[in-house]
């Protein structure tokens, strides 16, 4: 059989289909890490000092918990607000927070989602 010559436009595959890669979306991205977060750790018990406490007039309360090495953000939704004494929560006050790990879509960090407090005294 005479092979048939092919013109100068038969490339064949240009990108055989192992060298393609999924590309995501900065929300797939995120939306994935923050399903896996919340699958993988879910609730937590954390223990630390609270420091940029502010509340919001929407009702919600956001601040951070540290301790000497790290940090994670928190927020204490306003409709879960009511199980927990907002009034008992201020700058230096040592806890123990109940909450799940979650991740803010809008600004790819991952944060503590506060369900019930402790206090422990002044961090």
């Amino acid at each position: 059989m005479a092979k048939t010559a092919k013109s100068q436009w038969e490339f064949g595959e240009l990108f055989p289909a192992e060298a393609l890669r999924k590309v995501l979306t900065v929300s797939e991205l995120t939306g994935s890490i923050r399903r896996t977060l919340e699958k993988e750790i879910g609730t937590v018990c954390v223990m630390g000092e609270i420091t940029n406490l502010r509340v919001q007039a929407s009702g919600h309360v956001y601040f951070t918990i540290k301790d000497p090495n790290a940090q994670i953000a928190c927020v204490l939704f306003r409709n879960e607000a009511r199980a927990v004494n907002r009034d008992i929560l201020e700058d230096g006050q040592k806890v123990v927070i109940d909450g799940e790990v979650t991740v803010y879509e809008a600004r790819g960090q991952y944060q503590l989602r506060v369900l019930a407090v402790q206090l422990q005294g002044v961090g």
